[in-house]
């Protein structure tokens, strides 16, 4: 990392095929695409935690609709979360979802 912004060193394979080496702290994935995207979503601490209790208050809803809603509005605070947008993408495929909210 160069100040804020993430580069590869050694740059053999590009993004999509490097990884971290041991020691570096990954939140999401190990694959380096991940790791410019986690930083973006952080870079605002108060807006990734708040989308972060959005994100554990939509599990605890059993009706995926109410989950959906919570985690739509989530990404629209942080879009960089890729967490939210996998929950979002397993609330979408639950069958308790009505296809006209989507």
């Amino acid at each position: 990392k160069n100040g804020t912004d993430w580069y590869l060193d050694n740059d053999i394979s590009g993004w999509g095929e490097s990884t971290a080496h041991t020691g570096i702290q990954y939140t999401w994935k190990i694959q380096a695409p991940f790791f410019p995207m986690m930083n973006a979503a952080q870079i605002n601490p108060d807006t990734y935690r708040l989308s972060e209790k959005m994100r554990i208050l939509a599990g605890s809803f059993s009706d995926s609709r109410f989950k959906l809603l919570i985690l739509e509005d989530a990404t629209t605070i942080c879009p960089h979360n890729y967490d939210l947008w996998f929950d979002m993408r397993s609330a979408v495929s639950e069958k308790t979802v009505r296809r006209d909210i989507l």
